[in-house]
């Protein structure tokens, strides 16, 4: 295996290791935001950490150990979490790529 295909593997299975809710596991959010934060800190990217707290939002079930069942929608009352910013230092204005991802919801592969 190719050490990225191998270090990729690793970052998957880290963090498909065990199921991540917002409201039923926000230790685990917490693990999971950490290391994707330093892992990005370890590579020279900067990172800024956006806090978000969003009331009354219409989204799928978050029932412990269950996946989320997106035809089966919850209301919400509040919600915490964060986005995890990266710059790369010296990239300039030119293009950008955006990458995004859910962090809740994982289960192991």
């Amino acid at each position: 295996m190719l050490p990225e295909a191998a270090r990729l593997r690793r970052h998957v299975e880290f963090l498909a290791a065990e199921p991540r809710s917002r409201l039923r596991a926000p230790r685990a959010m917490q693990r999971a935001e950490a290391y994707v934060h330093d892992e990005l800190t370890a590579a020279g990217w900067l990172v800024e950490r956006q806090p978000f707290d969003a009331r009354w939002q219409i989204g799928s079930t978050d029932r412990h150990g269950h996946r989320a069942l997106a035809l089966k929608p919850r209301l919400h009352r509040r919600l915490h979490g964060a986005n995890l910013i990266a710059s790369l230092p010296g990239s300039g204005d030119g293009p950008a790529v955006v990458v995004g991802a859910p962090g809740d919801g994982a289960s192991a592969v």
